[in-house]
């Protein structure tokens, strides 16, 4: 899968315990609306942001006061093309009537990336971060971790995703970013800590697997990164990381 769409799932897919969660603090809005709005949340975790829109407008009317409903209209417009605006302006509003709610921090702040606003991101993210009853600090951290890639400043990067990962040490997302910084910090020892981490999360995951075996065999270890890309396609043989791992058996004489 996608990683910018796996982040997107994991995110959308928070929202049902926001949505559970904030209900006690939202203002008071009928069964019915609410019903709806689940309904668009079910819409955009299956991938269909256009049916989650067609229910959300609406409501608007109805629901302008829901921190929960500017989010998840915010994260429609996210996974749109061109309307990175307006899950921008939605997400600010989400802010406004819940400062607590980490969640429209966060994904405030992956807005502000894909609209190249990088000062502002770095400020909201920041923000969510500083939430004491955020429950998952480990995605502010790691798009800050992103961000900080994106600008060329890399131990700032390492710092948050480093950080990512003691926030919970089963987000899989952060064992690919950080070992990829170490490795373009020249450090493939230290890529390869993580990655064995992350094989040992994740041990049916094969493109961990994968990237596990290049930098073993990079560090010249060809017989441990044999047993690694030989994981791959014991796990996944008709897969993409499978056949690429099957070429570096190929190459390297293993079978």
């Amino acid at each position: 899968m996608n990683m910018r769409k796996l982040l997107h799932l994991l995110a959308v897919a928070a929202l049902s315990l926001s949505i559970l969660g904030c209900a006690a603090t939202s203002p008071q809005i009928s069964d019915q609306t609410q019903a709806r709005i689940e309904l668009a949340n079910s819409h955009l975790q299956n991938g269909e942001p256009r049916r989650s829109l067609k229910e959300l407008l609406p409501l608007r009317d109805r629901a302008n006061d829901v921190p929960e409903y500017h989010f998840l209209l915010g994260m429609t417009y996210l996974q749109l093309e061109g309307k990175i605006q307006k899950a921008i302006d939605e997400l600010k509003r989400a802010t406004e009537l819940a400062p607590q709610l980490g969640m429209a921090w966060n994904n405030l702040g992956r807005a502000y990336i894909a609209a190249d606003r990088l000062d502002k991101a770095e400020e909201v993210l920041k923000r969510a971060l500083s939430i004491s009853t955020y429950l998952t600090p480990e995605y502010a951290a790691y798009n800050l971790g992103r961000l900080y890639r994106e600008q060329k400043r890399p131990q700032e990067a390492i710092q948050y995703v480093n950080k990512a990962l003691r926030e919970n040490w089963r987000y899989l997302p952060a064992y690919f970013l950080l070992s990829r910084l170490y490795t373009e910090q020249g450090q493939p020892e230290q890529a390869k800590n993580i990655l064995e981490r992350g094989v040992e999360a994740f041990p049916d995951n094969q493109r961990l697997w994968l990237q596990y075996g290049k930098i073993q065999l990079r560090l010249g270890d060809q017989e441990q990164a044999a047993q690694s890309f030989q994981r791959v396609l014991d796990i996944a043989p008709d897969s993409d990381p499978a056949q690429v791992a099957r070429d570096y058996l190929d190459l390297h004489g293993a079978s």
